[in-house]
C-alpha cells in the first residue's frame, strides 16, 4: 500500500449517525460502501480535573483520524459546514458565536466588543462564594415582577420613577416624596415635623 493509500485510510470524512452517553459517536463513511465505524472518541480541550463537553449533533460532517487497526479505534477531530449545512454568520466581526436547537444564541461580536446571550428559558447563577457585577457606566434590569430575598442595602442616592416623573428621592440623609404618606402603624421621629399644610388625626 503506497503512503496516499495510507492517509486514506487513517485520515477520513463522514456523517455522524450516532451520539453515545460517554462522548464517542459512530460516523458512517460514503466514500467506503457507507461502512459505519464503531463508538469513536470525541476529542475536547480537557478531559482531566477541568473537564469540557459538547458533542456534535448528528448529521455532522465530521473528519476522523482513525488506527491503524481498521474501523474500531479512532479519533473525531471536529466537524465542519459544507453547503447543505453553512455557517450560521457571514461576518467577520464575531469571533464566537454559538446557535442551539432551541434557539438560544451566545454571540461575541468584536467589532463592538459586545457579549450577547440570548436565551429562550430561565438563566440559574450559582456561586458558593460572592458575586459582583461591575458596569463602568450604567446597569439596567428590565423586568415586571422583580424579587429580592434577603437584606438591601443601597450606597448612594435612591430614585422612585413613576409615570415619567420622581415620586420619591433618598439622598444624603434626605428624603423627597411627591404624593400621599400611608401609614397603618406609628410614626416616630427624634427631630421636628414641618407640615407646609394641614395635619390631622384622631387623637390631636
Amino acid at each position: 500500500m503506497n503512503t496516499t493509500e495510507e492517509l486514506k485510510q487513517l485520515i477520513r470524512w463522514g456523517t455522524i449517525v450516532s451520539v453515545n452517553k460517554n462522548n464517542t459517536a459512530r460516523v458512517q463513511f460514503s466514500d467506503i460502501d457507507n461502512i459505519v465505524s464503531y463508538d469513536l472518541h470525541i476529542l475536547v480541550s480537557n478531559a482531566n480535573k477541568n473537564r469540557y463537553q459538547a458533542p456534535p449533533d448528528v448529521g455532522c460532517n465530521a473528519l476522523c483520524i482513525m488506527m491503524p487497526t481498521g474501523h474500531s479505534d479512532g479519533f473525531i477531530v471536529g466537524t465542519f459546514y459544507n453547503a447543505k449545512n453553512s455557517a450560521p454568520i457571514d461576518s467577520l466581526n464575531q469571533i464566537m458565536h454559538w446557535t442551539f436547537e432551541d434557539g438560544t444564541v451566545l454571540d461575541y461580536d468584536k467589532s463592538t466588543s459586545t457579549l450577547t446571550a440570548d436565551v429562550k428559558g430561565p438563566v440559574d447563577v450559582k456561586t458558593t462564594s460572592t458575586a459582583l457585577v461591575d458596569a463602568a457606566t450604567s446597569a439596567t434590569v428590565k423586568c415586571p415582577d422583580i424579587q429580592l430575598k434577603g437584606d438591601v442595602t443601597i450606597t448612594g442616592n435612591l430614585t422612585v420613577v413613576a409615570g415619567g416623573a420622581v415620586v420619591a428621592k433618598i439622598s444624603s440623609q434626605n428624603m423627597a416624596i411627591t404624593g400621599k404618606i400611608s401609614s397603618t402603624n406609628d410614626i416616630t421621629t427624634n427631630a421636628n415635623i414641618t407640615a407646609q399644610g394641614r395635619v390631622s388625626g384622631s387623637n390631636i
